[in-house]
C-alpha cells in the first residue's frame, strides 16, 4: 500500500510539473497586453492673449486641481484655458490619451469640488448630462435623468468601442469632455462622440457615446493621477443633480 501510494504521489508531481511548465511557456508566447498611451506636453504659463474658442466641458477629479476632459477637445490647442466661476484658469500640463479619447489637464489649485467616480453600472442605467453652458442656463433644481446602455456584443456594430455607453437623447455641440453621473450623483463616465443617424445603428442611430467608467480609470490609473471611487451616494441633502455637476464641472476654451 505504501509503494502505491509514493508512485500516486510521484505521478502527481510530475503532472504538476508538466502542466507549470506548459504555462509558463504559453505565457512566454502570449503578446503581452498593451497599456494606455499617454502623451505629456507642458503649456506655457502665459504668452497668447487672443479671443477664446469654447471647445467643450471637463470636470474635476480631485482636490489636486487635476480636471478630465476628451482628448479631441484639446489635443490641437496650443493654449488650453479652462472657466470656472468666471474665473480663467490656466493649466500647466496636459496628459493625452488618444485612443481612448482621455485628456488630464493639471492646474495649479481647485476652484470648486472635485467628482466622484462610481462603480461599473449596470447593463441599462439613468444618468444625468449637462454642459458647462447648458449649467449656466439649467434651473437650479434641474435633476432629470436620461436613459443609458452599455454598449456592448452585436451593437459594437454602431461604430461604438466597447466599454462605452450610449445614451438615447443627442447631447448639444460642445457637451463633449461633460461628466456623465448616475442618479446618486456618482460621475460614471464622459460625453464623447454622437452617431449621425445611421439604419444600420438600429437602437443607437441618434445616440450619443460615453467613454465608460474603466476607461477613465485606467488613464487615470496610468498617469499616476488620484481621484475616488465611491458607492455611496455623493448628493447632500435636498441638492439637485445640477448643482452637483456644476460644482465640479469647468468650460474648455482656446485661446487663439
Amino acid at each position: 500500500m505504501v509503494h502505491h501510494w509514493s508512485r500516486w504521489r510521484r505521478l502527481q508531481a510530475a503532472a504538476a510539473f508538466v502542466a507549470a511548465t506548459v504555462a509558463s511557456a504559453q505565457a512566454a508566447s502570449a503578446p503581452a497586453l498593451s497599456g494606455p498611451k499617454i502623451q505629456t506636453l507642458s503649456l506655457p504659463a502665459s504668452g497668447r492673449h487672443g479671443p477664446l474658442e469654447w471647445r467643450g466641458s471637463g470636470f474635476y477629479v480631485n482636490d489636486q486641481g487635476a480636471v478630465v476632459t476628451a482628448a479631441h477637445v484639446v489635443q490641437d490647442c496650443a493654449q488650453p484655458v479652462l472657466i470656472k466661476d468666471g474665473l480663467q484658469i490656466r493649466p500647466t500640463e496636459l496628459r493625452l490619451e488618444r485612443e481612448l479619447d482621455v485628456a488630464i489637464l493639471e492646474t495649479p489649485r481647485i476652484h470648486g469640488v472635485a467628482a466622484v467616480l462610481g462603480e461599473q453600472p449596470p447593463a441599462s442605467f439613468g444618468v444625468y448630462v449637462a454642459s458647462f453652458v447648458d449649467l449656466l442656463q439649467t434651473p437650479a433644481r434641474n435633476s432629470v435623468l436620461t436613459n443609458a446602455m452599455i454598449v456592448d456584443g452585436d451593437r459594437l456594430a454602431a461604430g461604438a468601442r466597447r466599454g462605452q455607453f450610449a445614451m438615447v437623447s443627442l447631447a448639444q455641440p460642445g457637451a463633449s469632455g461633460s461628466a456623465v453621473m448616475d442618479s446618486d450623483g456618482r460621475v460614471v463616465g464622459m460625453i464623447e462622440s454622437r452617431t449621425a443617424p445611421s439604419a444600420e445603428a438600429g437602437d443607437l442611430s441618434r445616440s450619443t457615446f460615453a467613454t465608460g467608467l474603466a476607461s477613465l480609470t485606467t488613464v487615470l490609473t496610468a498617469a499616476h493621477v488620484p481621484f475616488r471611487q465611491s458607492r455611496e451616494a455623493q448628493l447632500e441633502p435636498e441638492q439637485s443633480r445640477r448643482d452637483r455637476a456644476a460644482g465640479f464641472t469647468l468650460g474648455v476654451y482656446c485661446q487663439r
